[in-house]
């Protein structure tokens, strides 16, 4: 989901993922590969030799792993160099000039409690935990289970919680893709998800768009809801497809080692029958194993409980956000009548002003139009307005049409930086109060073609009036007055 420019190190995370996860090697998303790795040394026949038998399973197993790790980070290499070079002119401009910001590590004293992270992913950590376990097919679990109960401990007690509540979920999330037939796509989004939010009680942005890392948390959990949020939607179904399904048909992907299931069943990563190289496999002991026929049929049903049990008090808690959100979207509807149109708003709200931003949605191009800036930072008197950024008083007609202005909201400071941003605002002031000369000369430096004066202007400079040569009313609908320039008629200085 790519809605600003901090979507795309997920979007790359996720493409990393999936070539790691992918049946297929990740090298054969390169050309030429197949005939590159077979002059590598230790790829040709030789390599299949009496040495490789005395390799374990185990070392078999990591180095296939390191193997795919790798080659996901080639792919996505490239990937992210023909994505930097189609959004070099921004890359290289706008988020990158004049702006403040710098990458910090975080601190332990601003690091997410176990509270808050369990207020915030409880519900992901249990549904995605009970999902991901049930799936999980290896020989000793209590290992695994042990590992993580020790990085929880750890976590919590050096003030790194996220080892207590993320981490745990990407590790069950990565092992169930290596050990279970019966999970798929959902568990890359939970590896995905898992790792920004433990990304994010590391590192963070610092820049003047909010206090501390709260832009951070903002931007990257816009991304965590969406990866969670489809995954859990799998992980519910399957639990309660599981809560549905009769003795064997609950575990039933395969057993490691029946030669029928083996038959009928590929291997990961292989494509007609063979084997992908780079393909990882559980060797030795079961990988799924199933419940013979009249097996115990008391733990069935108690299982069965469980995850009835565990699925109704997920939809029952999560669910209240939902019964509350919808009943305050529809408490107070707009006075047309609930709608899709999100600028339904400015047309019933505020009519006269709607006349006046509907002139000049309907202009040629992309004129400057000079506007009140989006701060209500004024040494020259007191601003009146009561809220400025994030509220309609700020830039209305700039903000809904998107023709640009002179000074738009404070939050510019974030790429502009400080002192670019401020001498903008004096310089507009200056064009709504200054002298003819020094608002003539303001004028034409920053090829203003229209001036907006609404409810805005006045309530931040009083009363507002353009008696001069090349400045002329063009529009006025109720309390806005809208001015057209033309610089060459300007006054000289």
């Amino acid at each position: 989901m790519v809605v600003d420019t901090w979507s795309f190190p997920s979007v790359l995370a996720i493409g990393w993922l999936a070539a790691v996860f992918a049946p297929a090697g990740p090298w054969a998303l390169l050309p030429a590969t197949k005939r590159v790795r077979s002059v590598l040394p230790g790829s040709g026949p030789a390599a299949s030799g009496t040495a490789a038998s005395e390799v374990t399973p185990v070392t078999r197993a990591v180095t296939a792993e390191l193997r795919r790790v790798g080659g996901a980070f080639v792919v996505i290499a490239v990937g992210a160099t023909v994505a930097a070079a189609l959004a070099a002119p921004f890359l290289l401009g706008t988020a990158t000039g004049g702006g403040e910001r710098s990458v910090e590590l975080l601190g332990p004293e601003l690091r997410s409690g176990v509270g808050a992270l369990l207020l915030v992913h409880g519900a992901f950590l249990v549904g995605l935990g009970g999902y991901l376990l049930d799936r999980i097919r290896i020989d000793r679990p209590w290992v695994l289970a042990g590992g993580v109960a020790v990085a929880a401990a750890v976590g919590v007690r050096i003030g790194f919680a996220a080892l207590a509540v993320s981490v745990p979920l990407l590790v069950l999330a990565w092992v169930a893709l290596r050990t279970s037939e019966s999970v798929g796509y959902e568990a890359v989004l939970v590896v995905a998800a898992a790792g920004l939010v433990t990304l994010v009680e590391v590192v963070y942005v610092n820049e003047q768009a909010g206090p501390g890392r709260m832009n951070t948390v903002f931007k990257t959990y816009i991304q965590v809801w969406a990866l969670f949020g489809t995954a859990m939607g799998v992980a519910v179904a399957g639990l309660w497809a599981d809560a549905g399904a009769t003795g064997s048909d609950a575990d039933a992907p395969r057993r490691a080692g029946d030669p029928t299931a083996d038959a009928a069943t590929p291997t990961p990563g292989a494509a007609g029958g063979k084997p992908d190289p780079d393909a990882v496999k559980s060797d030795g002991g079961d990988v799924d194993t199933v419940h013979t026929a009249g097996g115990d049929t008391d733990g069935i049903r108690w299982r069965r409980v469980a995850i009835v049990g565990l699925v109704l008090a997920l939809v029952a808690s999560t669910g209240i956000y939902g019964v509350l959100a919808v009943g305050a979207h529809f408490g107070n509807p707009p006075a047309g009548g609930p709608t899709l149109d999100a600028t339904e708003f400015v047309r019933t709200d505020h009519p006269e002003q709607a006349a006046a931003i509907a002139w000049v949605d309907a202009r040629e191009g992309q004129p400057t139009m000079l506007e009140a800036p989006g701060t209500a930072t004024y040494p020259g008197g007191t601003d009146g307005r009561e809220r400025v950024m994030y509220s309609w008083g700020a830039n209305p007609a700039s903000s809904l049409t998107g023709v640009p202005t002179v000074a738009g909201w404070q939050h510019e400071v974030g790429y502009r930086g400080q002192p670019a941003y401020l001498d903008r605002v004096r310089d507009v002031d200056a064009m709504y109060t200054g002298e003819t000369a020094t608002r003539a000369a303001l004028l034409r430096q920053y090829g203003v073609e229209y001036i907006w004066v609404g409810p805005g202007e006045r309530a931040r400079y009083g009363s507002v009036s353009f008696g001069m040569d090349g400045v002329e009313q063009v529009h006025r609908s109720g309390d806005v007055i809208i001015y057209s320039v033309d610089r060459d008629a300007l006054p000289e200085a």
